[in-house]
């Protein structure tokens, strides 16, 4: 058995910045993976929200000084990143339901679909390039089993699939902005798609997916914290996601209750 090696371990400064570096003795070629410890938004729970981030091969190099640095950016680790199993978030997600669906069974006299809307921005890179042909979707997930009581309560059938609330690219500075209204009885479950091509080629030995058009591009989704959304028709918060480098590769489980055709790459 040959367990992962900790190579290095840092703490954020006052400013949220951090470097680290590690050299170790492997015959093969490492495969560096950074793994980010925090409790953003962890509301006082045990434990910690971790992100595991795949540095890329030519991003190490023989000898005890590294030749290049791999520049994350600035992350708003609000950002909800999907790291549990399905089996496991599903266990979450159906629990949830149900203890909204004894409200809403209480207070039914109360389920009207209400206008929300949210306001999220942030900047892509892709090193020194800004990955202006990458597609940056925002949808709202369906709730089956909460749509199902609303259903039979207001007596009208409906198939309400995720909708897809926005869609935009970068800017030529690789920011993007994005403003949406969605009309909905439960409060909006929102979540961000986005596919790139930065390092494409790079990771592209890592996609196990056979369709020709899913490995043109690479992915990844992660979830809107719900206080970014209010009731009306125009955000009151804005979302900073901050200043993403596309060059990683987030270490997450493949999802199928987000969108069948998704997979995290």
């Amino acid at each position: 058995i040959n367990p992962d090696d900790v190579l290095n371990e840092t703490y954020t400064d006052d400013d949220g910045q951090f470097f680290i570096h590690g050299t170790t003795i492997e015959v093969n070629q490492i495969q560096p993976i950074l793994k980010v410890y925090h409790n953003c938004l962890h509301d006082g729970l045990p434990g910690f929200r971790k992100i595991h981030f795949l540095v890329p091969y030519h991003f190490t190099n023989y000898g005890t000084h590294a030749e290049k640095v791999l520049d994350l950016g600035i992350f708003n680790l609000e950002a909800i990143l999907p790291i549990l199993k399905d089996e496991q978030y599903e266990s979450c997600r159906i629990m949830l339901q149900l203890l909204l669906l004894f409200f809403v069974l209480a207070n039914f006299q109360l389920l009207e679909s209400r206008m929300q809307s949210v306001k999220i921005r942030g900047i892509f890179q892709c090193g020194s390039e800004i990955p202006r042909n990458a597609t940056i979707e925002l949808w709202d997930e369906d709730q089956p089993l909460l749509n199902f009581v609303h259903q039979f309560i207001i007596q009208k059938n409906s198939n309400d699939p995720d909708d897809k609330l926005f869609t935009t690219h970068p800017n030529i500075d690789g920011s993007f902005e994005i403003s949406a209204t969605h009309e909905e009885f439960t409060k909006l479950s929102l979540y961000m798609v986005v596919y790139h091509q930065c390092e494409h080629l790079i990771h592209y030995k890592y996609n196990q997916l056979k369709d020709r058009e899913y490995q043109r591009w690479r992915r990844f989704i992660f979830r809107i914290p719900g206080q970014y959304v209010n009731d009306g028709e125009k955000a009151i918060k804005v979302f900073d996601l901050g200043t993403w480098n596309l060059q990683f590769k987030f270490m997450v489980y493949k999802l199928k209750q987000l969108h069948d055709k998704i997979v995290i790459d």
